[in-house]
């Protein structure tokens, strides 16, 4: 394994390990029904895929590229969201199977929603909010980069 996929696996870990945690605190607390409230796993998302790109950024800068920023996003958003997709599908096989009729009974899903359609929504909304973060980050490295190459 190359050094961004390790620190790619290494932060989808701390951003599942996030996702995680923030829906069973959501179950404890009785909002898992709330749908309007899975806005914060996108911040979870983005926490965690800034924090991968300005690590690997701040320690690796001479091999740090455009793509290589991307790539570190995008894997460590994959990673997370297909990680949390497994644990959701174990949750509601296993542990709380009327969880799905939470969902069909909000507003984002329809009543023919299966636990199959739910990963199969969640992994294409978490990926492709992988993606976005990912790029909207490497704006920000990619004018720090560029900076720091005209300064010297």
């Amino acid at each position: 394994m190359n050094l961004i996929q390790k620190h790619s696996f290494k932060y989808g870990f701390f951003i599942l390990i996030g996702l995680i945690a923030y829906f069973l605190i959501m179950k404890v607390v009785g909002l898992e029904n709330n749908v309007y409230l899975r806005i914060f796993n996108f911040v979870i998302v983005a926490g965690g895929v800034w924090m991968a790109q300005s690590s690997f950024f701040k320690n690796k800068a001479d091999d740090f590229s455009y793509f290589s920023g991307l790539a570190i996003g995008f894997i460590a958003s994959i990673v997370a969201v297909l990680g949390f997709v497994i644990f959701m599908s174990l949750y509601i096989y296993l542990i709380d199977p009327s969880f799905i009729e939470v969902l069909k009974n909000s507003e984002m899903w329809t009543q023919n929603v299966t636990p199959a359609t739910a990963a199969f929504a969640v992994a294409i909304e978490g990926i492709v909010s992988g993606a976005v973060i990912s790029f909207i980050g490497m704006q920000y490295f990619k004018s720090t980069t560029f900076r720091k190459k005209m300064d010297s």
